[in-house]
């Protein structure tokens, strides 16, 4: 790593580890040169019930102390009907704090002013599926109404970074991945087993994602 990037905790890093690439990076999603940061947000998108909360709760513990309680407050004075906000900082670039802003949203919520707020400025997203064979229906019709919205935005769904995670794979009758695969992932994204609940594979979703928004900003 170069010495210019200071991770203020290890323990940041595991959460995003590609933080590494950001060393070669100039062109980023949203630079706020009077606080001297670097943000990138990311949406946690899925049915109601699929774990997006649970997402953010496990990240928060993964995170280090410093983050933990800075984000626990955002976590609980910030949490509405229909979207929640956790702020992590994985480290620092040159003079740069590097920040991801992750925000879980409801597709339900009936406040159109609130949505357009939530998906301006998108970096990429995480579609947290339930892996529970009793929801592939809802699985289904949520991701149909999240490409409609991305699209009604003006975003090409296709084009915008995203891991498809199949979470809850700790309940009895889950579907096969090779099945949820075939219903839930058209674009062939890369995709994550987890158990969020337990922070099996929620670091790992987030850094599979990061990945990916750092790449695309390097091509751009």
């Amino acid at each position: 790593m170069d010495p210019a990037v200071k991770p203020r905790d290890d323990r940041l890093v595991k959460v995003c580890p590609q933080i590494d690439y950001l060393e070669h990076y100039s062109d980023m999603a949203f630079t706020n040169e009077e606080q001297k940061e670097v943000m990138l947000k990311v949406l946690y998108l899925g049915p109601k019930g699929s774990g997006k909360t649970s997402n953010l709760k496990s990240l928060l513990a993964l995170a280090g102390d410093t983050t933990k309680q800075s984000g626990a407050s955002f976590f609980s004075q910030r949490k509405l009907p229909f979207f929640e906000f956790l702020p992590l900082s994985v480290g620092s670039l040159k003079q740069y704090k590097v920040k991801l802003h992750l925000f879980s949203f409801s597709l339900d919520s009936p406040f159109e002013s609130l949505r357009k707020v939530v998906f301006t400025g998108v970096d990429g997203f995480v579609f947290v599926a339930d892996s529970r064979v009793i929801a592939m229906g809802d699985n289904i019709e949520n991701l149909s109404s999240l490409h409609s919205i991305f699209k009604e935005e003006g975003y090409v769904v296709s084009e915008v970074p995203q891991i498809v995670q199949f979470n809850k794979r700790d309940e009895k009758d889950i579907a096969p991945v090779n099945v949820l695969s075939q219903e839930l992932n058209p674009f062939r994204m890369p995709e994550k087993e987890a158990v969020a609940t337990l922070s099996r594979g929620t670091a790992e979703t987030l850094s599979l994602l990061t990945k990916q928004i750092l790449n695309k900003l390097a091509d751009s």
